[in-house]
């Protein structure tokens, strides 16, 4: 009996990262790359592809729910840097 070969989830996710950059390359070729089998590539592909309209990361959201959540979580590191921009320059301008 032969044992299967587990693969790290970080390879898995690499490997359909590449499988969806694939371009013009075939399945086949990423596949014999990789040396795993193009339907182990499909089933990685399932469980780690890109958001599929109404589908779910590994988060729990959609793919509109964590662009809000991105963006939320841009404008508030934006205010962050602002606010600290401008205490560094209130204490520059005291020292001086």
């Amino acid at each position: 009996m032969t044992k299967r070969k587990r693969y790290p989830e970080e390879f898995k996710r690499e490997a359909v990262r590449l499988l969806e950059e694939r371009g013009d390359r075939p399945v086949r070729k990423v596949a014999e790359a990789l040396g795993v089998s193009e339907s182990q590539l499909y089933e990685w592909k399932k469980t780690y592809g890109e958001f599929v309209e109404g589908r779910l990361n590994h988060a729990g959201e959609t793919a509109e729910q964590e662009v809000a959540r991105l963006r939320r979580e841009n404008n508030l590191l934006r205010k962050e840097r602002d606010l600290l921009k401008k205490t560094f320059a209130y204490f520059v301008k005291e020292g001086s």
